[in-house]
């Protein structure tokens, strides 16, 4: 990826790191943004880079610093970099009931190495509106209410969303909503990633939401912290016009049961492990 390639060049300071994303042309040639909250970068917050930023642009996250912020992204094509190790650049959402990143209609957004927090029955990230090709990697979000809320507004549909070595905490992990009338998301993928400390349901389709083409692959399901599973189950996504696959993940459970993994038949669930040993059927 380009910023695993920036990062290996031996940059020592974060505008040596702009300068040289800038000077190779990556992410489409667009301009490297630097964020630092004690003013030595280009914009002390990540909401007044979004606002400066053109399609093709990448906003850099000085991870000297933590950020509170409830940031809006409107403009497509943008790449979010905390500058520091995976999940440390830290961003908090501000206000009881707040979310941090609301990615709000825009195409082709990316984050990586990020720590997003939301507070109350507020979310980490918000995904919402008319969407396409959404991705983050080595990210954590935790909620509030949802670590991320997947909510298409009226008219708008969620499509093409990857998750890759990242961490979901909250109330739910993850929470699939149609309620603000949108279509249900489509292509949705987690690879890789650990869902843990969530205290209803890591992945969670409320009743009379769906999404077709749910696929979690390679995901480790874990308890909350004092060691109880979550309170309601593991994943929910048992609509009848549910489709997609989990396979090869890892629930911190006795047995693969129904009430604790509940699918529709669209969903396939191939070779997962609890403490029984490998799924040999769908949970009963």
């Amino acid at each position: 990826m380009g910023s695993t390639y920036i990062l290996r060049k031996g940059n020592a300071t974060l505008s040596d790191l702009a300068d040289g994303m800038a000077a190779n042309g990556l992410y489409g040639g667009g301009r490297a943004w630097r964020v630092n909250s004690s003013g030595s970068g280009d914009y002390a917050t990540i909401q007044e880079a979004v606002n400066a930023a053109s399609q093709g642009d990448v906003i850099l996250i000085d991870g000297s610093a933590e950020y509170d912020e409830n940031v809006t992204v409107t403009t497509h094509k943008l790449t979010f970099v905390g500058v520091g190790a995976p999940r440390s650049v830290r961003a908090t959402s501000v206000g009881t009931n707040s979310t941090c990143f609301t990615i709000n209609g825009a195409y082709d957004v990316a984050m990586f190495n990020m720590n997003v927090g939301g507070r109350g029955t507020g979310s980490a990230l918000e995904l919402t509106g008319q969407i396409r090709r959404f991705s983050a990697f080595d990210c954590r979000f935790s909620g509030g209410a949802n670590g991320v809320e997947i909510a298409a507004s009226s008219g708008g549909q969620v499509v093409d969303v990857l998750f890759e070595r990242c961490r979901f905490e909250g109330t739910d992990g993850v929470e699939f909503s149609t309620g603000e009338g949108g279509d249900p998301a489509s292509q949705i993928y987690f690879k890789d990633c650990d869902f843990q400390y969530c205290a209803a349901l890591c992945i969670n389709h409320p009743t009379g939401s769906w999404s077709t083409g749910l696929f979690v692959q390679g995901c480790n399901f874990l308890p909350e912290e004092d060691g109880t599973a979550p309170s309601t189950g593991w994943i929910k996504a048992d609509n009848a016009a549910q489709t997609g696959m989990i396979s090869g993940c890892f629930f911190a459970d006795t047995l693969h049961e129904a009430d604790r993994t509940a699918i529709d038949a669209g969903v396939l669930y191939v070779g997962n492990y609890a403490e029984e040993g490998v799924s040999a059927a769908r949970p009963d």
